[in-house]
């Protein structure tokens, strides 16, 4: 009898998901699924705390707890497609051997070859100096500097563009471009507070800050984008992002903060962009919740 009422539970779940599929997608969308029941995805190996790849090889992040709820929703299976380089990554969905990237800037030029989701996240973009170095006022404080990045960023075509007099050093991730900035062979470098203050804690680089908020650069949308045939999954995921609630949401971002382990937070954050950051009194928002989660 209880294997009986077993039974009946499964095949109530599974019609039920079905059912709640088909009211979610449309019916190309559900035969495009079950002809791509596999995605394979591409990530940054080292974009802590939101995409990265652990010591054991695994995807982890803000981006794979997405995914995960992704997965839920939608029924679609995602694996990992592992490089040790982001720009190998970009290289490689340009050529279809990856069908996703998970954690992505928006850029006209990347808008040639990817099909992006709707957004699901906010980040601000700091430029990073040596702790003796003063406040930058203008531009003019960086023309004629060298600023390192990571090879394969949006950024990299957004600075050459708006600000060619500066001048951009390309590196293969985020961790050469701090320890460029802290050896001196660099005047900065561009990144988040909450990766760039993880990358710092880990490795002992103490010499480093976060000078001034990039000021002509809003805060930025991070995406999910697919392959360019492959518009139909950049509306399964916008769909499936939408169905996730923001009790949820809260859940997955609580994952990277601790109110048990208080730790002194000296980032530079920017106040004012709820839910990112609120106002100077409260200290809280999703950035200043990821770097706790950065610095446990």
């Amino acid at each position: 009898m209880k294997s009986f009422l077993s039974i009946i539970f499964y095949l109530f779940i599974v019609v039920y998901s079905c059912e709640a599929k088909e009211d979610i997608f449309t019916q190309e969308e559900n035969v495009w699924m079950q002809e791509h029941q596999e995605i394979f995805y591409g990530a940054d190996p080292s974009w802590v705390p939101f995409d990265y790849i652990d010591k054991k090889g695994k995807h982890q992040g803000v981006s794979q707890d997405y995914l995960n709820e992704i997965s839920r929703i939608s029924g679609l299976k995602f694996s990992l497609y592992a490089k040790k380089l982001w720009s190998e990554v970009m290289k490689d969905i340009r050529l279809k051997k990856v069908d996703l990237l998970p954690a992505v800037y928006d850029s006209s030029k990347r808008r040639k070859y990817l099909h992006y989701s709707n957004s699901y996240l906010k980040l601000a973009e700091y430029i990073f100096t040596q702790k003796d170095v003063a406040k930058i006022k203008t531009y003019d404080d960086v023309y004629g500097k060298s600023i390192a990045v990571v090879d394969g960023y949006a950024l990299v075509s957004w600075l050459k563009e708006k600000h060619p007099l500066i001048k951009v050093v390309l590196k293969k991730s985020l961790f050469e471009c701090i320890q460029a900035l802290s050896s001196g062979e660099v005047f900065g470098f561009i990144g988040d507070i909450p990766s760039s203050l993880y990358m710092q804690e880990k490795y002992f680089i103490h010499n480093v800050k976060a000078n001034i908020i990039i000021p002509d650069r809003d805060p930025l949308d991070l995406f999910m984008a697919v392959r360019e045939d492959y518009p139909l999954l950049a509306s399964i995921i916008s769909k499936s992002l939408e169905q996730i609630s923001q009790e949820r949401k809260k859940k997955i971002f609580g994952q990277y903060s601790s109110a048990s382990k208080e730790k002194s937070l000296r980032g530079a954050f920017g106040f004012g962009r709820p839910p990112y950051m609120y106002d100077r009194t409260s200290g809280k928002g999703i950035e200043e919740a990821l770097v706790r989660r950065a610095l446990l």
